[in-house]
């Protein structure tokens, strides 16, 4: 087996525990493929960086097509935590 597939493999590892609620993994969300209209992204965090896992629906289950890191979408989900996150440091200093 080569390195590549070992590490495609603990990726792949990781996101299961993220579905069935691993400590080290978050899941963040699910979005629309931006290009393919068949497919959807499943967003989650793992050690502090967000990855992008494209899948689609198949009659057997669900089809996990590659994984990748993501700096768009790291952008799109920081800038939300951090509007979140001075929502709640807003409604404390209003108590």
């Amino acid at each position: 087996m080569t390195k590549a597939k070992k590490v495609i493999q603990l990726y792949i590892h990781s996101i299961a525990q993220c579905i069935h609620g691993g400590n080290q993994t978050k899941f963040v969300g699910i979005r629309k493929h931006p290009n393919r209209d068949d497919q959807r992204v499943l967003v989650y965090e793992y050690k502090g960086y967000i990855w992008a896992v494209p899948f689609v629906f198949e009659a057997d289950g669900i089809f996990l097509k590659t994984i990748y890191p993501s700096r768009k979408l790291k952008k799109i989900y920081q800038k939300r935590r951090s509007n979140e996150e001075n929502k709640i440091n807003e409604t404390r200093t209003l108590d």
